[in-house]
């Protein structure tokens, strides 16, 4: 049934038009292409309507530019929260892109499910290597990182 299921979805798949993978392109550089971009620099480049360029990030991203945005910013902050030797330049930079620090608990608590103050206390890395989330496996690196 799986495999009828997957020919009938595969059959009725149409290729990616050249322009949606060209926004998509856009989309991927603009948010690379700094802190906290604004959504002008990305309407600009890409040449056509905001609404249309909504619509295509949308379908490829589930959310708007906005949202992408909102969430990629606060998936950086967290993970530089989670580094200990983050510099002091590299903060102010960060905190510059968030209103204030109510807005940036709320962002990050809201994409990571941890505050600030609980990714500084335990970092990724350690969070990523519990044992019982990876068995003997994780153990073994955790060990090591230690």
């Amino acid at each position: 049934m799986c495999a009828t299921l997957g020919a009938a979805a595969a059959a009725g798949r149409h290729p990616l038009r050249a322009d949606h993978v060209a926004v998509v392109e856009a989309i991927l550089a603009w948010l690379v292409s700094g802190f906290d971009p604004t959504l002008d620099e990305l309407y600009g480049g890409l040449g056509m309507s905001p609404r249309q360029a909504q619509r295509i990030a949308r379908r490829f991203f589930g959310v708007p530019p906005a949202q992408i945005l909102k969430r990629f910013r606060a998936l950086r902050a967290a993970m530089l929260l989670a580094n200990p030797a983050m510099g002091e330049e590299l903060h102010d930079q960060m905190m510059a892109a968030f209103f204030d620090q109510a807005h940036l608990i709320r962002d990050i608590r809201r994409y990571t499910g941890r505050t600030p103050t609980q990714l500084r206390r335990q970092s990724i890395e350690r969070a990523l290597l519990d044992p019982a989330a990876h068995g003997e496996a994780g153990s073994l690196l955790r060990d090591a990182a230690d």
